[in-house]
C-alpha cells in the first residue's frame, strides 16, 4: 500500500471548511465569498487520488467490481444519513415557524436520492441537502473512469482523459455563459449545481487524473520544489479572491490542477503546513463535514434571520460551526468509517486475491 499523501488530506479538509464558511455567509476575506469553487478543488483532488490509487489495477477488469463497491460504500451511506437528517430538521424548522410539517419529498426525489442520480440534470432545482449533487456526479464519473481504464491503455487512455476534461470544461463554460449569463452577474460555475454540475465534475476529475498520470515527469516534479510550490499556493489564494473578475472562475481546473501537482510529492513548505493536526482532522472528517453542515444550515438560517444583532449573528455563526463539526465527527465515527470498512470487506470477497486499495489520500 502506498504512503498516504497527508498534505492532500489536509487540503481536502481545508476545502470542506471553506465551503462551510461560504454557506454561512461569513464576512471574511474575499476568498471565502467565492468558496463555492472549493468544490472544483474536490473534483481535481478526487481525480488525482483515484487515478493514483486505481488506474493500474482497473486495467485488467478483475478489480472493477471491487472498485465500484468501494466507491459506493464510500459515498452512499453518509449521503443517505445526511439526507434523512436534513428532511427531519427541515420538518422541525417548518413546524416551529408555521405550525405545519413540510412533509416528505415526492417519490421521484426519493428515487433519485436513493440512487444518487440527483445531480444528473433530472430536476430543475437542487433536491435533498443542496450540496449532495457533487457526490452524485462523482460516483458516476468514477464509473466512466473505471470503464476507460479497462478499455484503453497508454496514450489512448491519456487522450481520452484529455478529451473528457476539455469536453466537460467546454460544457460548463457554455452553460455558465449562455444559460446563466455569468459574465454579467458574476460567480461563474456557481449556478451549475443542479443543471450542469456534472460537467464541472468531469472537467476537474480528469484534470486531476492527468496530473496523476504525469506526476513522475520532470516538469511535474519541479512543481514540488519550494518556490514553485509557494507560487502555486499564492496563485490559488489570489484566484479564490478574484475569481469573479471577467470569468476568471473558469480557470478553476487549471489553477487547482497546478496546486495539486505541487503537493504530489507530499514535501515542501506548503505540504508541511497542511500536515498540521487541525487540517489532518478536518481532512479525516471532510466528507461528513461537507454533507453534514447542510443538515445544520436550516437551523442556522432561522437564527440569523430572526435578529439583526451583530452579537447574536456571531453567536449563531459560532454555533453553526460547532454543530457542523460535531455532527461531522459523529457521522464519521458511526456511519462513514464503519460503512466504509463493511463495504471494503464486502468487496474483498468478490475476488479470490483482493489487493488492498492503494490510496494517496484516505478515500
Amino acid at each position: 500500500m502506498k504512503n498516504q499523501n497527508s498534505s492532500l488530506e489536509g487540503v481536502r479538509g481545508a476545502a470542506a471548511f471553506v465551503v462551510m464558511l461560504y454557506h454561512a455567509g461569513v464576512p471574511f476575506p474575499t476568498a471565502i465569498r467565492h468558496g463555492y469553487l472549493a468544490v472544483d478543488l474536490f473534483f481535481v483532488l478526487s481525480g488525482f487520488v483515484i487515478c493514483s490509487a486505481y488506474g493500474a489495477s482497473l486495467s485488467s477488469g478483475a478489480q472493477i467490481g471491487t472498485f465500484v463497491v468501494r466507491r459506493f460504500g464510500r459515498l452512499w451511506p453518509v449521503h443517505i444519513a445526511t439526507t434523512i437528517l436534513f428532511y427531519a430538521v427541515a420538518n422541525v424548522v417548518t413546524m416551529l415557524s408555521t405550525g405545519t410539517l413540510a412533509g416528505l419529498p415526492p417519490l421521484s426525489h426519493v428515487a433519485a436520492l436513493a440512487t444518487m442520480t440527483q445531480g444528473l440534470n433530472l430536476f430543475p432545482d437542487m433536491i435533498g441537502t443542496k450540496v449532495n449533487w457533487s457526490a452524485s456526479d462523482e460516483f458516476y464519473v468514477y464509473l466512466v473512469f473505471a470503464a476507460l481504464c479497462f478499455l484503453l491503455r497508454g496514450k489512448a487512455r491519456l487522450v481520452a482523459f484529455g478529451v473528457l476534461a476539455m469536453l466537460g470544461y467546454a460544457i460548463a463554460v457554455a452553460a455558465s455563459i449562455v444559460r446563466h449569463d455569468c459574465l454579467r452577474t458574476g460567480d461563474c460555475l456557481a449556478a451549475l449545481n443542479c443543471s450542469f454540475g456534472w460537467a464541472r465534475c468531469i472537467a476537474g476529475f480528469f484534470v486531476g487524473a492527468l496530473v496523476a498520470e504525469f506526476k513522475n515527469v520532470l516538469a511535474m516534479r519541479v512543481m514540488s520544489r519550494r518556490i514553485p510550490q509557494l507560487l502555486a499556493f499564492a496563485a490559488t489564494l489570489l484566484f479564490m479572491s478574484y475569481s469573479n473578475v471577467l470569468g476568471l472562475a473558469f480557470a478553476a481546473p487549471l489553477v487547482f490542477g497546478a496546486f495539486v501537482a505541487s503537493l504530489a510529492c507530499d514535501s515542501g513548505p506548503i505540504a508541511k503546513f497542511f500536515h498540521e493536526r487541525p487540517f489532518q482532522y478536518l481532512g479525516r472528517i471532510s466528507y461528513s463535514l461537507y454533507l453534514g453542515h447542510a443538515v445544520v444550515a436550516p437551523l442556522y438560517a432561522v437564527a440569523v434571520t430572526a435578529t439583526s444583532s451583530p452579537l447574536v449573528n456571531f453567536a449563531a455563526i459560532a454555533a453553526f460551526f460547532a454543530a457542523s463539526v460535531v455532527l461531522a465527527h459523529l457521522l464519521n465515527r458511526f456511519v462513514e468509517t464503519p460503512c466504509r470498512q463493511y463495504f471494503y470487506g464486502l468487496s474483498s470477497v468478490r475476488v479470490r486475491s483482493p489487493s488492498s486499495s492503494p490510496s494517496s489520500v484516505s478515500q
